[in-house]
């Protein structure tokens, strides 16, 4: 089977679960990373309520949309933040400025080019995506917002104020989880 989408899931725990979904008829089919899998069918959705009626596996959850958190049957959900995903393998390697390098083997965004580090907007603990600015670089009299490029939680951060890097020197280094790809 094809997955049509894939999804980052941050829980408050601050766990990565990836998360795959293709739809089937009038079900959705969920995969988990840790290859839990799920029959999902919408019965019921209304946006001016914030809510949503699913039939998971047979079963019937409730999830309403309070504020800036999620109640699955009436209790706290711990999921954090859902982003759609791109995989870092697809993810081309770039020199153009303002764009980053990834090497996926080894969980780290690299530097696209020579110049000094103005300032750092992350730190290790956040969670990324691929439009995050994670740095501004000053190099031949410009400044260039470093853009992550791809999704993932920092586990380092190696760019500091005022340091020169090199093109190629590593300024992230990306949590690696297992399932993740």
């Amino acid at each position: 089977m094809s997955y049509v989408k894939r999804y980052r899931v941050e829980t408050a725990l601050g766990n990565l679960i990836e998360v795959s979904v293709a739809l089937e008829g009038d079900k959705y089919l969920v995969k988990l990373s840790n290859g839990d899998e799920y029959s999902v069918r919408v019965l019921k959705f209304d946006e001016r309520l914030r809510q949503v009626v699913l039939e998971v596996n047979g079963e019937v959850v409730r999830i309403d949309g309070v504020g800036g958190d999620l109640l699955i049957d009436g209790m706290l959900s711990l999921v954090k933040r859902v982003s759609e995903a791109i995989q870092l393998a697809k993810t081309p390697s770039s020199t153009k400025e303002g764009s980053v390098e990834v090497t996926e083997e080894k969980n780290v965004v690299r530097a696209p080019l020579t110049g000094r580090i103005v300032d750092v907007r992350v730190k290790a603990g956040d969670f990324i995506e691929p439009e995050t600015i994670i740095a501004t670089m000053e190099s031949m009299k410009m400044l260039i917002e470093v853009k992550s490029g791809v999704y993932g939680l920092i586990s380092e951060v190696h760019a500091e104020p005022g340091k020169v890097v090199k093109k190629g020197d590593i300024l992230l280094k990306l949590k690696h989880e297992a399932g993740a790809s």
